[in-house]
């Protein structure tokens, strides 16, 4: 007997404190053109909300795995809210 099983592929957003200025849009440009786990972004004055593609892990490690990817973004931002993975 073989056990199959299907690698998940879930959009996870992460929003983090920090107004999205000029320069800070420059980068996430940048950003989204070199690496291909940031799906999207917005923001305004207040907040920043990023949604990272996380591919091949569980449900409770898409959330982990996105949260490092924004931190290695932002290394000085302090996440408070994380999304819930939606599978893709």
């Amino acid at each position: 007997m073989f056990a199959t099983f299907a690698l998940m592929h879930y959009e996870v957003e992460v929003i983090i404190p920090k107004a999205l200025d000029d320069t800070t849009r420059r980068f996430l440009d940048a950003v989204q053109r070199s690496a291909n786990r940031l799906v999207r972004f917005s923001g305004d004055s207040a907040s920043i909300k990023l949604t990272v593609e996380v591919c091949g892990m569980r449900r409770e490690d898409a959330v982990r795995a996105a949260v490092g990817e924004v931190a290695r973004m932002f290394p000085n931002s302090n996440d408070e809210e994380y999304g819930e993975p939606r599978q893709t």
